[in-house]
Order: structure tokens, then sequence, then C-alpha cells
């Protein structure tokens, strides 16, 4: 069976762009990309982070039947607002640059391994810092605001885990759990902010250049995740509204 050029068009990587739920849109947006492409005649689907693939057999240029019911499962089309669309089961998908996904994907990374990396080192700064090895003022300062930023991201996860355990009752009202993810989050703005504005206006001060470097990056890159989670409506995110 030889498949038509138009119907391998369909072939490459897809968001999601109708959430299963609004607010972890900001998340299901990296983290739910799917991979399309064809495997001889069949064409396989599969999370680009996931194992689990899906075949499916071309009937016309956009109508493909999955291999396992025979039945027509995923659609591609044009959608008036969306424009290009995949419409795979109940997920709608539009396609994305690789360029994006993985520069995503790569920031998100960096993202984790700073947050960690400043808690790991916020203990030994201390002991530094209990032993007069840094000097008070900015080079206390350079190094606390991206802290403060990662135990406000952890905060915000942790009570957002636990708010799943009775979400309609924890996140659905003004509780401690759903006040507190606002809080931090709005905190996290905050921090975020005196961080860079701190490492670039200080950039001169005698430091150990290898703790301003971790702290100066590490406050770029939470600038890039506000800004992504400003355009999603995160930051000061009322869970109950």
């Amino acid at each position: 069976f030889k498949v038509s050029p138009n119907a391998r068009a369909i072939e490459g990587l897809y968001y999601p762009i109708n959430p299963r739920q609004q607010v972890g849109y900001f998340l299901e947006r990296v983290m739910a990309v799917q991979k399309l492409w064809f495997e001889g005649a069949r064409l396989a689907r599969k999370d680009l982070l996931g194992d689990d693939v899906r075949y499916y057999l071309p009937v016309s240029d956009t109508l493909y039947q999955s291999a396992e019911t025979g039945l027509i499962s995923l659609t591609r089309t044009t959608d008036p607002l969306a424009g290009k669309v995949v419409h795979a089961n109940n997920r709608v998908l539009k396609p994305v640059s690789p360029l994006v996904v993985y520069s995503q994907l790569g920031i998100l990374l960096l993202w984790g391994l700073f947050i960690a990396t400043s808690l790991i080192f916020f203990p030994v700064w201390l002991v530094w810092r209990m032993r007069g090895k840094i000097p008070p003022g900015p080079a206390i300062r350079i190094r606390l605001w991206p802290l403060l930023a990662s135990v406000s991201v952890v905060a915000i996860v942790g009570l957002f885990m636990l708010g799943m355990n009775d979400v309609f009752v924890r996140l659905g009202s003004p509780t401690a759990f759903s006040i507190g993810i606002m809080v931090a989050s709005l905190a996290y703005a905050v921090f975020v902010v005196m961080g860079i504005h701190t490492a670039y206006w200080h950039r001169n001060t005698a430091m150990n250049r290898g703790a301003w470097w971790h702290s100066s990056l590490a406050s770029l890159v939470h600038v890039i995740v506000l800004f992504y989670l400003l355009y999603h409506g995160v930051i000061g995110l009322r869970t109950w509204a």
C-alpha cells in the first residue's frame, strides 16, 4: 500500500489546544506534545515524552483509521480559528516547530536544575556565611533572590499536591491551600524580578564568580519562565475563581 504525499503531510510535532483542565494547560502545553510519523504505510502517534505508540492506516489524504479498531479516529482539517489541526479521539492538536518544542523542554530542564541546585547550595552558603566567607550585602542578595524564587516554586507544587487530595474543597474555594498558591505565585514574580535586577545591578560586586554566574543564570531562566507563566495566567492564580 503506497501512502500519498498529502497523507504523509501530517507528520510532525503537535501540541494540544483543548486542555482537559485550563489551570494545568501551561504544563500540558510543554509536556503533552505529540509526535506523528509514518512507519511504512502506518501512521504512528505517541507522546513525545512517552513510550505508548498508537497506529493508524490512511484511508484518504485527511482520514486515518485506527489499526486496532478499524474506526476513523484521526483526522486532519482546518479550524476557522486555530488553522491547521489534527483531531485525535478527543484531542485537538496543532502543529508546532521542533525548535519551539525542544527549546521549551530545554528551558524546563534548566529551570528544574537551577531550582534543585539553589536548594542544594543553600546549606553550603549558610555555612560559608557563618564562617565569614560570604560578606554581607550584594553577595548575599544575589544568592538569596533565586533561592527564594525556587522555594516559592516548591511551595506552589506542594500546595497543589495537597489541594488535589480534596480538590473541590481545598482548591474550589478560598482556603489556606488556594490562597497559599496565589500568594506564592505572586511572591515568585517578586523574587524573580528582584533576582535579575540585583544580579545585573551588582554584576561587578566582589564575590565568588562561580556563585555569581550560577545565581545570575538561575535568575535569567526564572525570568523566562515568569513571562511564560504570566502569559498563561498562573501568576496570581485564583483556583476558586
